[in-house]
């Protein structure tokens, strides 16, 4: 048993924790499809495993399956290429060539799960007001994907980036009544190209609350017995049907989750349901494919 950290076409990476409960330790990647497993090489590297990450991205150019192992500190990163010649892992140096060059605490900071974008782009949070860092699984190169101009100064407490509709989205709590999407769609003249997709404002959203035997719909306006979340208790964890759908958490102190909701964007609807993540738990959407299915049952096929 495990923890599931990226799901990517028919496949999900589990990585199992360590005996001591912290970090990482063996990964192995699962096909939901066939339930066969493959378990990977242990990693050589000098790092803890305190605070990696761990990811599964697609090459469609090699159409090849890679494992990237971000390690912490200045220990760079490894990628794992399965089916590939060499059988073990590459390791490639990190991000940021000095400690001052890095945004966060060295000491203290985690690399969590990436957002992945069309199975290919990776893009981590780095403790940053400026920018992401990202990797290409083709070219296995790092860099900065820089944020929107959202006409202030971003706070980095206040955003949270998430896959929706295949591309990276920049979502932003502007105020305790108004939550701002931004779309990265193109590159443009070698700059990102961020487009304002859609803003969540308390004045003009409809509000359901769910109930275990019925709903009832009612504005804003009229919240007295049944009153609207904060927004600035409310995290980004995911989103569903191409990115139409928000899934928000709602924090009701500090590292203790509360209800789910659910914002639809074409209707303005936020939905509140009586489910709950448990502490440190992620949300990992999955979306099933036959598309690589046969390459993906022919890398398998000698663990199951």
């Amino acid at each position: 048993m495990g923890k599931i950290r990226l799901s990517c076409d028919d496949l999900i990476l589990v990585v199992n924790q360590n005996r001591n409960g912290s970090g990482i330790g063996t990964p192995y990647v699962e096909n939901l499809l066939t339930k066969s497993s493959l378990s990977l090489p242990k990693s050589p590297s000098d790092c803890r495993h305190v605070q990696c990450g761990a990811a599964i991205g697609f090459d469609p150019s090699k159409k090849q399956y890679k494992v990237v192992h971000m390690c912490a500190d200045q220990s760079g990163y490894k990628i794992f290429t399965l089916g590939g010649s060499d059988d073990g892992w590459k390791r490639i140096p990190g991000p940021f060539e000095e400690p001052y060059d890095r945004p966060f605490n060295g000491e203290t900071f985690r690399w969590g799960d990436p957002v992945l974008i069309n199975g290919q782009v990776m893009h981590w949070y780095v403790d940053s007001d400026e920018y992401a860092i990202s990797m290409n699984v083709s070219n296995e190169k790092t860099y900065r994907t820089y944020y929107p101009d959202i006409g202030q100064e971003i706070e980095k407490e206040r955003y949270k980036l998430l896959e929706m509709g295949e591309y990276l989205a920049f979502v932003y709590k502007v105020s305790s009544t108004q939550i701002d999407v931004w779309i990265l769609k193109d590159y443009c003249h070698g700059q990102n190209c961020w487009v304002k997709r859609h803003s969540i404002s308390k004045e003009s959203m409809k509000y359901i609350k769910s109930s275990s035997s019925s709903s009832s719909k009612t504005s804003s306006k009229l919240q007295d017995n049944n009153p609207l979340p904060d927004f600035m208790r409310l995290f980004p964890v995911a989103s569903l049907r191409d990115g139409e759908v928000i899934v928000f958490m709602h924090q009701t102190s500090k590292n203790v989750s509360g209800c789910l909701y659910f914002y639809e964007i074409r209707h303005m609807e936020l939905k509140k349901f009586n489910l709950r993540m448990k502490d440190r738990s992620s949300f990992v959407p999955h979306r099933s494919s036959l598309i690589h299915w046969k390459h993906e049952k022919e890398l398998l096929s000698k663990s199951s």
